[in-house]
């Protein structure tokens, strides 16, 4: 399963039944999702549930509709639905997205961490070559 339908299952699987809505945001917040038009869709769930609403397709669509730049993002919502029909991988699944959401973290941090020492190796070559020239 790749990130993007592990993210898409996520969603599927609170379709499926809403009430594991909550344990999925305590291990994958919508922030965590690579595609944010998907965790969109998980904002738009939260703030249902927030308001005690019910969360099925047409509520979520709906919802999708006025608080996104995007409405066509909701045709998203079946294949969602397809890819996880029932609610027994919700947490399986936002771990993986979790998981993915922190290795992206790990290698941005490393990149930096590799360009910094990068740029001081390279400033205390230029200062030993200026050294040498005195």
């Amino acid at each position: 399963m790749n990130i993007v339908e592990a993210e898409k299952a996520v969603i599927g699987a609170v379709l499926a039944d809403p009430r594991v809505l909550d344990s999925v945001l305590d291990v994958c917040p919508a922030e965590f999702f690579l595609e944010k038009p998907i965790g969109q869709i998980l904002r738009c769930m939260e703030s249902l549930s927030e308001r005690k609403e019910i969360i099925d397709i047409v509520t979520v669509s709906n919802e999708i509709r006025l608080k996104t730049s995007d409405p066509l993002l909701a045709l998203t919502l079946p294949e969602c639905v397809e890819l996880c029909a029932t609610p027994t991988g919700a947490v399986s699944y936002a771990r993986i997205v979790a998981g993915m959401y922190y290795e992206r973290q790990i290698s941005s941090l490393a990149k930096k961490f590799a360009e910094t020492q990068e740029r001081e190796a390279l400033n205390k070559l230029s200062e030993a070559l200026v050294a040498k020239e005195r």
